[in-house]
């Protein structure tokens, strides 16, 4: 599937707190333009504030940056042809199920891709143990693509 919820009728559901988002954000919503090529501006702040936590954030929000990009696949598009500038002989390391549409999006960037592994079949969970073993087995600079939630990157 491409990662979208549906209940027993078929339908994808709204949560209650997404309606009231929704509600609030028209009523309260102010005309407005395009944002920065990079995102708005808020918004990217407190996303890096967020990953990195109060202390890191004050440390380092200088020298980190946020980019607020398309959801899914074309926020994952941004990284490979930034990350072959700098590491252009680097190897991508992807899940192992992943996404159809990483292998080529890695690829095309001239990247090499293996994998590691993710899924334990028998348990039906993630394979923690096999995926750290593989990871701590990595050359320096390699690439490593994780998934943190509902397995998007």
């Amino acid at each position: 599937g491409v990662g979208v919820y549906y209940d027993e009728n078929g339908n994808i559901p709204i949560p209650k707190a997404v309606k009231v988002a929704l509600q609030r954000f028209v009523q309260n919503s102010t005309p407005f333009s395009y944002t920065a090529q990079n995102g708005t501006s808020d918004y990217t702040q407190t996303v890096r504030k967020l990953i990195l936590g109060e202390e890191l954030y004050s440390e380092k929000s200088k020298v980190c940056c946020t980019v607020q990009s398309l959801a899914g696949t074309g926020a994952l598009m941004l990284s490979p042809n930034f990350l072959h500038k700098i590491t252009p002989n680097s190897t991508v390391y992807l899940s192992n199920p992943t996404w159809g549409n990483h292998n080529t999006i890695f690829g095309l960037a001239g990247f090499k891709i293996d994998d590691y592994p993710y899924h334990n079949e028998k348990t039906m969970s993630q394979y923690f143990d096999g995926m750290t073993e593989k990871l701590n087995s990595l050359e320096p600079i390699s690439i490593i693509v994780l998934h943190t939630c509902c397995h998007n990157p």
